[in-house]
């Protein structure tokens, strides 16, 4: 079945969230939408995730969420 060998489409939006040493750097947001609308996601992450840590963060770490 060829549409199982295929990748298929990205749909919605993916949130990155960086840490250095523990600390949530700037989340970025990425998606199909337009810039605006990834922009509006990007400040909402910013104010919801403000103070983020991750608990034994000593080294850089990248979580990546989609939807």
């Amino acid at each position: 079945m060829p549409e199982l060998e295929r990748e298929l489409p990205k749909q919605g939006v993916t949130l990155t969230l960086p840490f250095t040493d523990g600390k949530l750097d700037k989340p970025r947001a990425s998606g199909r939408v337009d810039k605006a609308a990834l922009a509006r996601f990007e400040a909402c992450a910013n104010d919801r995730l403000l103070g983020f840590r991750l608990r034994d963060g000593a080294a850089a770490a990248t979580v990546t969420l989609g939807c």
